[in-house]
């Protein structure tokens, strides 16, 4: 893979100087220039004389500076020039580096995917499941219309045979009047007598009730098996895609995964490329360089690393 250039990249190349040698640079320039610096600011231009009323001595306090000294500004001032120019070029340089490690650990995968040109996995996303509904969409118009002629059946029959229907009231009824077939209200000459007589068998009734019963109970059978039909159906929809599904995001996952392993890899080798970057020191500036560097050669009597 290759690194693309950035505007930050002419201050690096295999040999120069380390950034704390660079920062170290700085800090004698700054030394060497405020020495300089403090003797310009210290300026003044006349005599100060102190005289004592009734003596004839005069002590002179303050020396102002005379013309040679003035003149000396002049050449001085481009040595501070010189050093600032130093100074800012290293910081520049060095504030670059230390953009290049930021820049490093704040990208994230998706910006390390699009820099190299790599196809980020995509999440998957589960299908969503077919519905009753779904199925019943897909039914022929003949299996619909089954489906809405069972169930009235179901709900017609249901309503006589079951124990509070009307057909279940009715025969308990006829039960209880067999059984009780007179009735007496009131008393003396107000008393009134009814007599029960059943107007069909009890067995008939009875059989009606369970040929009802039998109606019910296979029109049930035959709409629970249309039910048992949807039902598998959505069933066997949701295991399916929910197989799929899982294939999926193990296949992303892993994708994701070994993305991550090779971004983790590239970080640490850009590290490691970057840590290794030395400042370059312009033509320009060598001069400027050597004079700081022999400073502080002296200054601490050590070496202070070079090109």
């Amino acid at each position: 893979m290759e690194n693309k250039k950035d505007k930050n990249d002419v201050f690096f190349g295999e040999n120069g100087l380390t950034c704390t040698s660079a920062e170290n640079i700085c800090d004698n320039a700054k030394e060497y220039y405020e020495t300089i610096l403090n003797d310009i600011d210290s300026a003044r231009f006349r005599h100060a004389d102190i005289q004592v009323v009734g003596e004839e001595k005069v002590n002179r306090t303050e020396i102002g500076w005379d013309s040679e000294r003035l003149q000396s500004v002049l050449e001085k001032i481009p040595v501070i020039i010189e050093m600032k120019d130093l100074i800012g070029y290293y910081r520049e340089a060095i504030k670059a580096h230390e953009a290049k490690v930021s820049a490093l650990n704040r990208m994230t995968i998706d910006e390390f995917a699009e820099k190299f040109g790599i196809e980020m996995p995509v999440r998957p996303t589960q299908e969503p499941t077919i519905t009753e509904n779904d199925v019943l969409a897909e039914m022929s118009i003949k299996e619909r219309h089954e489906m809405l002629r069972l169930q009235a059946i179901v709900s017609t029959y249901g309503k006589y045979i079951h124990p509070r229907g009307a057909f279940s009231i009715a025969r308990a009824d006829l039960s209880n009047k067999i059984n009780n077939p007179v009735k007496k209200e009131g008393s003396g000459r107000d008393t009134i007598i009814t007599t029960y007589t059943p107007s069909v068998q009890l067995k008939e009734v009875d059989d009606l009730l369970f040929s009802m019963r039998v109606t019910h109970r296979e029109a049930q059978s035959r709409l629970n098996g249309y039910k048992h039909k949807i039902d598998m159906a959505v069933r066997a929809d949701q295991i399916e895609k929910t197989a799929k599904y899982a294939a999926e995001y193990d296949e992303y996952t892993e994708l994701r995964s070994a993305l991550y392993a090779k971004f983790e890899a590239w970080k640490k080798e850009e590290l490691a490329r970057i840590e290794k970057l030395k400042i370059v020191t312009p033509n320009n500036l060598i001069e400027t360089y050597k004079k700081v560097n022999a400073f502080g050669k002296k200054k601490e009597g050590k070496s202070v690393e070079g090109e």
